[in-house]
C-alpha cells in the first residue's frame, strides 16, 4: 500500500520535470495578475521587458556641436579650443572671435579674415576654405 502513493508521486515529478523544451512561455493568466490589473511574480518580468520607446531626439545646433577642443592627426594634441564666442589657440595664447552663419564660419583673425565650410560628422570637422583648401580635424578628449 505504501508502494503506490510513492510510485505516483515519482510519477508526477517525472511528468513536471521530464519537459526540456525552454522555448515556450506559458502564457499569461488571470491567476498572475492581482485584482487591479497589475502583473505579478514571472508575468511581471516579462512584462517589463518589452523594448523602450524610441525617444524624439533634436540634434544639437551646429555651434553646439563645434564647441570643443580640435587637433589633427600630426598635432597628438589640441591645436584651438572653440568656445562659444571665439576660437582659443593655445600655443599662441591667443583668442579671436568668430561668427557661424549657417554653416560658414569666419574668424576674425588680427591680420586677416578667414572664411571656410564647415561639416562636421561625429567628431570629425572639415573645414573648406576657398582660399586655404581643406583641413580636417578631429575632437580632442585629452
Amino acid at each position: 500500500m505504501t508502494l503506490r502513493p510513492l510510485t505516483f508521486m515519482l510519477c508526477l515529478f517525472l511528468a513536471a520535470c521530464g519537459s526540456n523544451d525552454s522555448s515556450t512561455v506559458p502564457a499569461p493568466t488571470d491567476s498572475t495578475r492581482t485584482k487591479d490589473g497589475t502583473a505579478t511574480g514571472t508575468q511581471l518580468q516579462a512584462d517589463t521587458l518589452q523594448a523602450p520607446a524610441k525617444a524624439n531626439v533634436q540634434p544639437l545646433p551646429l555651434k553646439q556641436r563645434l564647441l570643443g577642443a580640435w587637433g589633427n592627426e600630426t598635432s597628438g594634441k589640441a591645436l584651438f579650443v572653440i568656445r562659444p564666442a571665439s576660437v582659443y589657440y593655445a600655443d599662441h595664447h591667443a583668442s579671436y572671435k568668430y561668427s557661424l552663419a549657417g554653416n560658414t564660419i569666419t574668424i576674425f583673425y588680427a591680420e586677416f579674415t578667414y572664411k571656410g565650410e564647415v561639416s562636421l560628422v561625429g567628431d570629425t570637422l572639415v573645414i573648406d576654405a576657398s582660399q586655404y583648401g581643406r583641413s580636417k580635424y578631429w575632437r580632442f578628449n585629452k
